[in-house]
This record gives C-alpha cells, sequence and structure tokens, in this order.
C-alpha cells in the first residue's frame, strides 16, 4: 500500500510539473551521453548522468543513489567497449529494472553506430595493460561519432516515446544542421596544426587525433593504466627531442606530475584538455568541448606561449 501511495504521488507530481505529461527519464552512464541526450530529447526527457565530467568514467562508484537513478529510468543510455565495466553491471544489477534487460529497448550501447579503432589483435591478457578488447572507447572525442550517437538517441527516445517523435526528429535535425557548421568551422581551424607531434598521456585521444590530422607518437603511460618508470621517462625526453614533437595532451583527470616533468626537460607545451562535456566550467554542451579543445590545439600550431 505504501508503494503504491508513493508512486501515485509521484506521479501527481511529474503531471504538475509538465502540464500533464511526464518526462521520459533517461540516464546516461557519461556528460557526453547526457548532452546528446539533452539535446535532442529537450524539454520531453529527464537525464541523469552517473559519470560526472570531473571524473575518469573508468572509475565510479556504485553508489546507491546512483543505483535509485537506474531503478527509475525508462532508458539507459551507456558508452560500450567496456568503458563502464568496473561499474555498469553492479548498477543494473542492484536496479532491478525490467526494462533494462539485454536485448530490451530501455537499454542502448551508443558505441554500436561508430567505426571503432584500437581493436587489437590476437589474445589479449593483463600483462598488456588496461587494454579494451573491443576497441578504443573515447569514440565520443571525435564530433562526427557525436552526430552518429545523437542520431541513435533519437531513434530510440521515439519508439519509447512516439508522441513526441516528431519533435525528437526535429530537434535532431537542428542539432546535426549545427554540429555540420561548427565542424566545418573546426576543422578549418585544425589546417594549422595538422601533422602536429603530441605525446598523451592515455589513449584518450585516439579518435580525435584520427579526425584532426594529428600524431600520437607514443605515451606517458608505458602500457595502458601502467604508470611510467623512470626509464620510460627518460626514453620519452629523448624520444621529443629527435622527433621535434611540440606538445604533450593529458585529459583533465590525469596524474599531471609525468606530464609537468617531461614538458620541462624537453621544453613542449602542456596541454590538460577537457575529454568529457562538463570538465571545465566552459565546457557546458557538447560542442563546447570541441571548442575548447580546437582552441588548445591552436596554440600549439601557432606557438603561443
Amino acid at each position: 500500500m505504501r508503494k503504491f501511495v508513493g508512486i501515485v504521488s509521484a506521479c501527481a507530481l511529474c503531471l504538475l510539473a509538465t502540464g500533464g505529461e511526464c518526462a521520459l527519464r533517461v540516464v546516461t552512464t557519461t556528460t557526453d551521453l547526457a548532452a546528446l541526450t539533452r539535446a535532442v530529447g529537450g524539454e520531453f526527457v529527464d537525464v541523469y548522468a552517473v559519470a560526472k565530467g570531473a571524473q575518469d568514467p573508468h572509475y565510479v562508484a556504485a553508489k546507491p543513489s546512483y543505483i535509485r537513478q537506474v531503478n527509475r529510468a525508462d532508458l539507459l543510455v551507456y558508452n560500450g567497449l567496456e568503458l563502464e565495466v568496473a561499474w555498469l553491471p553492479l548498477l543494473i544489477e542492484g536496479a532491478r529494472n525490467r526494462a533494462l534487460t539485454p536485448g530490451s529497448a530501455g537499454l542502448l550501447d551508443a558505441s554500436e553506430v561508430v567505426e571503432r579503432l584500437e581493436i587489437p589483435r590476437g589474445d589479449v591478457d593483463r600483462s598488456q595493460g588496461d587494454i579494451h578488447p573491443e576497441g578504443n572507447p573515447h569514440y565520443l572525442l571525435d564530433p562526427r561519432n557525436g552526430v552518429l550517437v545523437a542520431r541513435l538517441i533519437a531513434d530510440r527516445i521515439g519508439q519509447l516515446d512516439p508522441d513526441h517523435a516528431a519533435d525528437y526528429a526535429a530537434a535532431l535535425t537542428q542539432f546535426e544542421a549545427d554540429m555540420a557548421r561548427q565542424i566545418e568551422g573546426w576543422e578549418l581551424r585544425l589546417r594549422a596544426t595538422e601533422d602536429t607531434s603530441l605525446l598523451a598521456f592515455h589513449r584518450t585521444w585516439t579518435y580525435l587525433a584520427a579526425w584532426a590530422g594529428i600524431r600520437i607518437a607514443n605515451y606517458i603511460e608505458e602500457k595502458p593504466g601502467i604508470p611510467p618508470g623512470p626509464r620510460h621517462l627518460a626514453s620519452l625526453v629523448d624520444q621529443m627531442a629527435t622527433e621535434g614533437i611540440r606538445a604533450i595532451a593529458l585529459a583533465h583527470y590525469n596524474p599531471t606530475r609525468s606530464g609537468k616533468a617531461l614538458a620541462e626537460r624537453s621544453g613542449a607545451r602542456l596541454l590538460v584538455l577537457p575529454a568529457a562535456v562538463e570538465a571545465f566550467d566552459d565546457v557546458a554542451e557538447y560542442a563546447d568541448l570541441f571548442d575548447r579543445i580546437v582552441s588548445d590545439l591552436e596554440t600549439v600550431g601557432r606557438g603561443t606561449p
């Protein structure tokens, strides 16, 4: 009886707040996916992101508050490619939400529409570091993939909420047009950085580099997820001098100590780039992510101090 009263009360509040309509409840694993969902869902979706913008999405605690959000979700959109493998199964299991069973319309793997990069060949084991056997999961750092994922989300929320399918389609059309215009502008600005070589901390920037025409010469990590030792750092200094590597790119959640040390020893520019929406205060929307990244990369091309 108590549970029934709670459900009725929740529905009454929803009807009062929305003038007779309840928003589709969407939980996303990342802020990037949340931003894309809001872009195409607008006022008809209520979106909650589990991993916050400042967090490394590989490492998220399965908090009871997150489980409650997943329990109430009509749709769960996740990045896939094992980005959330350490915590998402715990949330789904704990939530016991029948709408989120494998193969159901309430569970959406956003990676299904992108071309995957860095799929390892042969057997994968822990000696190779934190390898993603299905491919690199950081595909939303190519804005073209963001458009593909927005289409996927718009289609799915249209299926779950057919009364507003036309609204979602119209919002998607506007988003696609806006992104096409902005991608053209970013690509023009990136011409100054074509063929620039970077040192990266982790394999975060693979998709960005493929889109932007940037070469990632090496990684600060000896292996994915494995911190560097003194010998590896010394070899990187030598490589940077030999190849003229002018910049070091860290994600906003990466530790900075080794990157700062390499920058000081080599004279290279240290870039701390946003790897997610809401990483910094000026990265509130998906397009803001690339405005900030492109602006930072331009400083390398211009040699700006």
